[in-house]
C-alpha cells in the first residue's frame, strides 16, 4: 500500500510541474523570443520484489526531470537567413526614396528644361531684350536647382552616416549581450527553466543581430552560440564569452566601411545580408547620384 500511494503522489508532483509548464506557456504566448517548453517526464526505476518476487520488478512512479524547448536549429538559421535578406532590402529601398526626393525636389529637371526652352527663346528672337532676360533668369534658377539638388543629397549622405554609426552601435550592444548570455548558459543546470530561458534570450538576441548582419551560428555542448560574419569559417563576431567590435567610417569618396577590431588587427568586413549591408549598398548610390549632379554641372558651365 506505502508503494502504491508513492508512486500515486510521485505522479502528482510529476503533473504538477508538467501543468506548470503548460501555465508557463499560455501566459507567455505573445512574449517576444518565448519559445514553447515541455515537461520532460521519467520513470523511477523499479526494484526488485521480495523473495518470491525476484523476477517482478516494481516501479517507483515518475518524476519531472526538466523542460526541452520546442525549437529547431535548422528553422531558425533559416529564419535569420531571411531576415537578413529582408533587411538588406528594406534598408536600400528606404534610402532610394530618399535620393528619389532629393533630386525630385531639387526641381533640376524643371529648371534645365525651362533654361533650355529660353535658349530656344534667344535663337529665335537674338536681338531681344525679354528673352536675353528670361534666359538669365532661368539660369539662375538652375543654379539654384543645382545647388539645392546637391545639398539635399548631401544631407541624405549625412543622415546615412548617422545611421550606420547609430546601427553600428546597436550590433555591438547586441554581441556583448550575447556573450554574457553564453556565460549564464554555461553556469546553468541542464534542463533547468533558467536554461531555456536563457536559450531563449540567446534565440532572441541572434534574430536582432541577423537584422544587422548576416550571419553563421553554431552553438557548443552546453548551447552556447559562436557567431561568424556571413558564413561558416567568416570573421568571428562572438566566440562563447569573448566579442569583438565592429566600426564605420565615411571614405573619401562617400561610400561607409566597416571594421572588426580584434587582437590581431584591425580588419575589413563586408556583411552580405542585413541592415548594415543595405546601408553600405545605399551609401554607394548616393555617392553616385551625387558624382552624377556634379558631372552634370561641370559639363553645364563648360558648355554655356
Amino acid at each position: 500500500m506505502s508503494d502504491l500511494l508513492s508512486i500515486g503522489a510521485s505522479g502528482v508532483r510529476a503533473y504538477q510541474s508538467a501543468l506548470n509548464v503548460i501555465g508557463e506557456n499560455i501566459s507567455n504566448a505573445s512574449t517576444a523570443g518565448y519559445v514553447r517548453r515541455d515537461a520532460t517526464l521519467r520513470e523511477v526505476a523499479g526494484t526488485s520484489g521480495g523473495v518470491l518476487q525476484i523476477n517482478a520488478p516494481i516501479g517507483h512512479g515518475v518524476i519531472a526531470t526538466g523542460v526541452t524547448r520546442s525549437w529547431d536549429q535548422f528553422r531558425a538559421a533559416e529564419v535569420r537567413t531571411a531576415t537578413s535578406e529582408s533587411q538588406r532590402s528594406q534598408a536600400g529601398i528606404v534610402w532610394l526614396q530618399q535620393i528619389e526626393g532629393s533630386l525630385t525636389n531639387g526641381g533640376l529637371a524643371g529648371a534645365m528644361t525651362a533654361y533650355f526652352n529660353a535658349a530656344q527663346g534667344v535663337a529665335a528672337d537674338p536681338t531681344g531684350i525679354a528673352p536675353r532676360q528670361t534666359m538669365i533668369d532661368a539660369g539662375s534658377a538652375l543654379v539654384g536647382a543645382f545647388n539645392r539638388t546637391a545639398a539635399g543629397l548631401a544631407a541624405t549622405a549625412a543622415d546615412l552616416e548617422a545611421t550606420a554609426q547609430n546601427s553600428v552601435d546597436k550590433l555591438n550592444g547586441l554581441l556583448g549581450s550575447l556573450a554574457t548570455a553564453n556565460a549564464g548558459i554555461g553556469r546553468a543546470a541542464p534542463g533547468s527553466n533558467a536554461q531555456a530561458q536563457l536559450f531563449d534570450q540567446r534565440d532572441q538576441l541572434l534574430d536582432q543581430i541577423s537584422a544587422l548582419v548576416s550571419i553563421s551560428v553554431t552553438t557548443d555542448a552546453r548551447g552556447a552560440a559562436t557567431v561568424s560574419l556571413n558564413q561558416p569559417g567568416g570573421p568571428v563576431l562572438v566566440d562563447n564569452v569573448q566579442t569583438r567590435t565592429v566600426s564605420v567610417a565615411t571614405n573619401s569618396d562617400g561610400t561607409i566601411a566597416y571594421t572588426l577590431n580584434q587582437s590581431g588587427g584591425p580588419q575589413a568586413i563586408a556583411p552580405k545580408g542585413g541592415s548594415l549591408a543595405g546601408l553600405a549598398d545605399a551609401a554607394l548610390r548616393v555617392a553616385d547620384a551625387r558624382q552624377t549632379i556634379d558631372a552634370i554641372a561641370t559639363d553645364f558651365a563648360d558648355q554655356t
